[in-house]
Formats: C-alpha cells, structure tokens, sequence
C-alpha cells in the first residue's frame, strides 16, 4: 500500500471534521465542514534563465531556475509536493552519480530534472525531499513520520561537471542563506538557517526553448479527493549570458577583527548578493549591492568572529530582481519573477582564497569566496 503523508490541505480538512464533531449538544447531527479543494490551494509560478558559474580558471555556461508556489497569504502552498521540469529536446541532465550517497542519478541521460515517490523508488535530482517551495526548489518536504524539514539546497545541482581546478577535492558548491543585514533576523530560537534566494542553478548546458514545470500535491490514503499537479511554463533563451561576476574582495581592519567588503556590479547586472560566513563562529551575514547602491559595506570588529576563525564569502548577480519576492517582506501570492528580458540570469563568482597578513600565522584568518552556483 502506497502512504504518504498528509498535505496541508488535507491535514485542515481532518481538524475542521475534529472540531464540530466535538460540538456540545449536537451529538446526534452531523457536522458540518468545508472541504479545501487541493487543485485550488496556491498558485504556481516559474522562470528560467542562464548561469554564468564561475570557477578558478574559468566560465561554466548552466540553467537558473526561480519558482513561487505560495497560498493566498504568501505561505508555502503545500507542506508536501514533488516538482518536475521537463526540458525541450536537446536538454540532458549530465551523467554523474549523487553527492549524497554515490547512488546513480535515475534523471542522467533525458530531458527530465524529477522527483523520488514519497513511497520509493530510483534516485532522482530532487529525490523525495524536493518540494516548490514559496521561493525556490528545496528539500523540504515532511518526511512520512511527519517531521517537518526546512533547507536550501546545496547549488549548483551536479557540480561535479564543473572542472576542478582546486586543492578542495571538487567544487566547492554550497547553500545560500538570506540573513541581516540586508534580511531580517531569522526567528530567535527556531535553529532557523536564514531565507531562501529563490533561485536554484544546474550544472548542465541550458538549451533554448520551453521548461516546462510540474508540481504533484499527493493526498493522504483515504482521502475523498485526488491528488492535484500543477503546471506552467517557462522560455528560454540560451543565448542570453550575464558577464562573469569578479570575486568580492574583504579588506581587514587593523584588529583583524572585521573589515570592508566590496563587489563589483558587471553590466546588465541590477543585484549583487553576497554571503559572509564565519566557518567557526557561525556568524553569518548577507550583504545587498546594486547600481545605486554599489559602495564597499563595513562588516565591525567582533561581527567577523575571532581571529583563527575561517570565512566563506559566496556571491551572486541577477538581472532580475530576487531580494524583492523574497520571505519574510513579500506576502504576495505571485509576486513578479522575471526580467524584463524574460528571463532570469543569474552570474557566480569564483572561489578564492584571502589571508590577511595583518596577524600572526597562528591568528591567520581565511576569507574564502565560495562561488556560490
């Protein structure tokens, strides 16, 4: 027998029948309840675009996916969903194994990025975590002992098509996390990362032509309705490369302590995002740069931890606006996505590494610019 857990939808549905069956004096009359139609729950948007992923030595030409699956209120649109993007002829995810356990990737070969079944089956891209999430794909579906998940995914998806050109021992992909200053701060207690960038990059030849994306909302066993999947579309021109994106640059103070972070905007480039992590403290930071607004950002003394901490610093341009559509500020159901070229791009920096000579070797601090996509 095929379980999976409840949908939100679902779940409501169960406590709504809970509630008035519980109604004093009515005992004997049957409840009342409205039934939330799955099919109607949120609404799907979805962009792609070209990824610029720059790497020690060079350029890597990839796909940039965005996409908003919310409910009216601007939540996630369902607590369990599996996303699909189906490329046009011509598109193949690359042949390569997974990071997480070495398994086969069942997607290798065809024009398909899937998904696992809740209930099992062959590894996939978005296995069976993989969840359209308000902003961007994520693994964050519950699992079937109903633990909720929260994430990013570590980007780009197969990395290890990108030529490795460092001691690292491969690419040095990584998840990116909206965090102050340029976020709120996240939830105090919660162990909650940061907020997610809504974009989501492969390591694989974009293709020009139409990305097609679909979303299956399952129900629970049992359940009077049937599960739903959205679909919508999106167009790509393959053509349409953002200029390389140069490394940011960390200047440290006198203390060794903190310091001044600068990005370089590239042409055709309205946003540079950029993340400073303490690999010790895990302090972390993320820091907004756009054409009117491109001055170097102090990070203050304490702020960069102590002075044998490590740093990463990940760094990320769009054409399109991604900081705005992003939670917790942006409550819309489909808040605007795409580019006025009509489509999103997005271009990385390179990794670097950056020791600051102003401390003793023992006291030597590490900022590392880790190319995010």
């Amino acid at each position: 027998m095929m379980v999976r857990p409840l949908t939100r939808g679902s779940l409501l549905v169960s406590i709504a029948a809970l509630a008035t069956a519980c109604t004093s004096g009515n005992s004997a009359i049957e409840p009342g309840f409205t039934s939330v139609n799955v099919s109607t729950l949120a609404k799907l948007q979805f962009a792609v675009g070209t990824a610029n992923i720059g790497y020690p030595g060079g350029q890597f030409a990839g796909l940039n996916t965005v996409v908003t699956f919310r409910k009216a209120n601007g939540g996630s649109g369902t607590a369990v969903n599996s996303p699909q993007i189906v490329g046009p002829s011509g598109f193949l995810v690359p042949a390569g194994e997974l990071e997480s356990d070495g398994t086969a990737n069942a997607d290798a070969g065809t024009n398909t990025i899937n998904y696992t079944p809740q209930a099992g089956g062959p590894e996939t891209t978005f296995q069976t975590n993989g969840q359209a999430t308000l902003y961007g794909f994520g693994p964050n579906n519950y699992d079937t002992s109903g633990t909720a998940n929260f994430g990013n995914y570590t980007l780009p998806f197969y990395s290890d098509q990108i030529p490795d050109t460092t001691d690292s021992g491969g690419y040095p992909a990584s998840a990116f996390y909206g965090m102050p200053p340029a976020w709120p701060a996240a939830p105090a207690g919660t162990g909650f990362p940061g907020y997610n960038l809504g974009f989501v990059d492969f390591a694989t030849a974009p293709v020009s032509g139409t990305y097609a994306v679909n979303v299956l909302v399952p129900v629970s066993v049992g359940s009077s309705q049937k599960s739903a999947t959205y679909s919508t579309s999106a167009t790509l021109n393959a053509s349409h490369v953002l200029p390389a994106l140069a490394a940011p640059t960390f200047t440290f103070d006198s203390t060794g302590t903190g310091g001044t972070l600068a990005a370089t905007i590239p042409a055709g480039v309205t946003e540079v995002i950029v993340e400073f992590t303490d690999t010790t403290s895990g302090f972390a930071g993320t820091y907004l740069f756009t054409p009117t607004s491109p001055a170097p950002q102090t990070i203050a003394d304490g702020d960069a931890g102590a002075a044998t901490d490590g740093y990463t610093i990940a760094a990320v341009g769009f054409d399109y606006d991604a900081f705005g559509p992003s939670a917790p500020a942006n409550t819309q159901q489909t808040p605007s996505i795409t580019s006025s070229a009509g489509q999103d791009d997005i271009t990385t920096s390179p990794p670097v590494t950056v020791i600051d000579s102003s401390v003793s070797a023992a006291h030597n601090r590490h900022a590392r610019i880790v190319r995010r996509r």
